[in-house]
């Protein structure tokens, strides 16, 4: 699967033409070809047979013996086809259907908005789950949702339908350019795009194509040349039938290919520079080329690489080493030459014979199956994206792999009447604000004037994320209900121990200080991390980093902010925060690892929220929570053990779940933060997921149901998760 960033092809996809052709029929009921097409969709899922009877078959009762097919009206024929002959009876249950979903779309076509009669035609249908099958299921329902946006952001100046569908007919007429809609970043997908467009953006493997291209473009034949700090010249005519062109005339051009010789290196070097693992230069040449690529000067990338490297006109596969830390593989394919020369052999030799009756080994014994590459194929997993898979891998499936719709979702696209989501404050913009807040709240600051930054913040970015639509949250309501949180934040040991690490002076360089933990301690917030292992590259998002000194060593503290909302017992009720378990403390030796932190960049993480049975006590629902988060601290803790200098000395390292809406921190013990432990259980789950590459079958994706099935966006699909909360 591929996306094309402001390619010409998102109108001519078939998941979007589809919905444009309904469009094109509610706005006309007459248009057949609109008709036909809506008809044989993934909205109606039509047959060839069953769509040519509609339109040409006799009626019931009527003779078969004719010369010239009936030609009737095909939306009639619809409501009328228990008339019609030459339809199967399964056929006619669905024509059934058809004729509801499509009788009531023409009914609310003149009160709802563009936006809504497409989501109520999606969710009325079997569409999603149709597009979601494919091997690009993702890439499509990310189309589709962006259609979405496109019509609600245009029906906001009052057009009708048909206005929608003539700006859809001219734009595409207009060559007009319109990006595919965007897609989980950790899709599995080929982004193609302008180099320009690169900017900016870094990726796991970059591919540049066409190193053999001349970059700029040449004017010899042009008659005019303008530079604007030498000025202007033109060649003039020669008496002869042709121009001359003076030495003003050629120094200005001289000029003008140096400028563009300079910008074509600076596009070579913004493309090679947004490669973040692997980048990979590809050209073609013939022979008598790589003779000129060693002394040519012409503005071609593929002889500057050639040059830079070295290389001669016999170049040989193999690794060209520069120095320790720099190497580049140099693969050398002259399959193309070889082919080119057997099949002009080929072609004067006798035909071969294959008989068609003996099986395929037999005929080509040399045949044998591609066998996958493991490990040559780099991954990036997030921390959010396994311990959800551990929790729970049908709720994975739904999410990451079919890309179906929460309940918000669902709410909306039932009732096109309903606001659109979020109607109130949810537990995942709790979350996100009262980590806001934890990230940036000092000592000395208004707690709720802190806490209205917060919120104003998260609100703006997920506003941005609605594409337009509001976002009807009342503020003062929001802060007023978040108080508690914060002043729970407050009151806790975990804030004391950040303010005392927040007092340690450090480097004005936070890269540096991370590197000399032992002269230069601290606290670091919403730290992110990569970290190279052995089936790909693990990115996440620490929300406190305490280092402090001990000894001759350190001491670090990993904290991650949890907003869950726990059934409190009457007992239970005043109770203050405490530390449920010991401190672990073990000494460990680090290692340097293929990673980096990033101090400067935000968080892109999601909170995860589940919601335990209202019937257990408190501590064991925060320890059966604490469970599911244990994968996301070894992570947390592996992360720092390989990233960390050779000569920091980690005197302890303690990982710390403190849940807010209780105020109670959750320690694991040492045992569960060794390096092999650690390492042990995040290769496992990255290994889970590797093992399903591919797989869109859901018996591959187990249910483990439990509390979080009460809260989980998927409910109304999993029915062993409904079963599970009948039981309990």
């Amino acid at each position: 699967p591929y996306l094309t960033v402001q390619g010409k092809g998102f109108y001519q996809r078939e998941e979007v033409t589809d919905l444009i052709q309904l469009l094109r029929f509610l706005d006309n009921t007459t248009d057949e070809i609109a008709l036909a097409a809506v008809l044989r969709s993934p909205l109606c899922g039509i047959s060839d047979n069953a769509l040519f009877a509609l339109r040409s078959a006799p009626m019931v009762g009527e003779s078969t013996d004719v010369k010239k097919l009936p030609r009737r009206n095909l939306w009639r024929a619809v409501r009328q086809h228990r008339e019609i002959q030459f339809i199967d009876e399964e056929e006619h249950l669905e024509l059934d259907r058809v004729a509801a979903f499509l009788g009531d779309l023409i009914e609310r076509r003149s009160r709802y908005s563009i936006g809504d009669l497409l989501r109520q035609a999606v969710a009325s249908s079997d569409f999603m789950a149709v597009i979601a099958a494919n091997f690009d299921g993702a890439h499509r329902i990310a189309n589709v949702e962006k259609l979405f946006r496109l019509a609600e952001a245009f029906e906001k100046s009052g057009q009708l339908i048909r206005d929608f569908v003539h700006y859809v007919e001219k734009f595409e007429e207009a060559g007009g350019r319109e990006t595919e809609g965007q897609i989980d970043k950790t899709a599995n997908v080929v982004r193609l795009m302008t180099i320009h467009q690169a900017k900016g953006l870094e990726f796991p493997v970059v591919i540049i194509p066409d190193l053999h291209r001349f970059q700029s473009s040449q004017r010899d034949n042009s008659l005019f040349v303008l530079d604007r700090h030498k000025g202007f010249s033109v060649a003039v005519p020669d008496g002869r039938g042709s121009v001359a062109r003076g030495t003003t005339f050629k120094r200005l051009r001289e000029r003008a290919g140096w400028r563009e010789q300079f910008e074509s290196m600076r596009l070579l070097y913004v493309a090679a520079t947004r490669a973040e693992d692997r980048l990979i230069f590809s050209g073609a040449a013939t022979q008598n080329d790589l003779k000129n690529l060693q002394t040519t000067t012409r503005d071609q990338w593929l002889a500057w690489l050639w040059q830079a490297l070295d290389l001669n006109e016999q170049p040989q596969s193999g690794i060209l080493k520069f120095s320790d830390n720099a190497q580049i593989e140099l693969r050398v394919n002259r399959e193309v030459v070889r082919k080119a020369m057997t099949a002009a052999v080929t072609t004067d030799t006798a035909t071969v014979s294959i008989d068609p009756s003996q099986p395929l080994e037999k005929n080509f014994p040399l045949l044998r199956p591609v066998e996958p590459e493991r490990e040559t194929t780099l991954r990036r997993f997030t921390v959010t994206q396994l311990i959800n898979f551990k929790r729970c891998p049908r709720q994975y499936y739904f999410d990451r792999l079919l890309r179906a719709p929460g309940a918000e979702e669902l709410a909306v696209w039932n009732d096109a009447e309903a606001p659109e989501p979020p109607a109130n404050l949810t537990a995942t913009l709790k979350g996100a604000v009262i980590h806001r807040f934890c990230e940036t709240f000092c000592e000395g600051d208004d707690v709720e004037t802190r806490l209205r930054e917060s919120f104003e913040h998260v609100r703006s970015i997920r506003l941005a994320q609605l594409a337009g639509r509001t976002l009807e949250v009342d503020t003062d309501t929001a802060v007023r209900d978040l108080l508690p949180l914060a002043h729970n934040y407050l009151d806790s040991d975990v804030f004391r121990r950040v303010q005392a690490a927040s007092r340690f002076e450090s480097s004005d360089d936070p890269k540096f200080a991370i590197r000399n933990p032992q002269s230069s301690p601290g606290l670091w917030s919403e730290l992110r991390f990569r970290l190279r292992r052995r089936f790909g590259i693990l990115t996440g998002t620490i929300d406190k980093l305490l280092i402090t000194p001990a000894g001759n060593g350190v001491d670090v503290e990993v904290i991650d902010f949890k907003t869950n909302r726990f059934a409190r017992s009457s007992d239970n009720a005043g109770r203050k925060a405490k530390t449920v378990s010991v401190t672990a403390r073990a000494h460990l030796t680090t290692e340097i690892g293929q990673a980096a932190f990033d101090f400067e960049a935000a968080t892109e993480e999601a909170t995860v929220v589940s919601e335990p049975a209202r019937n257990e006590l408190l501590d064991s629902q925060i320890d059966n929570t604490a469970r599911d988060y244990r994968l996301q601290m070894q992570a947390y803790a592996l992360a720092l053990q390989e990233l960390l200098p050779r000569d920091a000395r980690i005197n302890s390292l303690r990982a710390t779940l403190h849940f807010i809406h209780p105020n109670i921190e959750k320690t694991l013990s040492a045992e569960l933060l060794g390096r092999e432990t650690c390492a042990r259980a995040v290769d496992e789950a990255i290994l889970q997921l590797i093992s399903l590459d591919g797989t869109v079958e859901a018996e591959d994706f187990p249910t483990f149901a439990n509390a979080h099935c009460r809260t989980c966006s998927f409910l109304d699909f999993c029915a062993a998760g409904q079963d599970w909360l009948k039981r309990n």
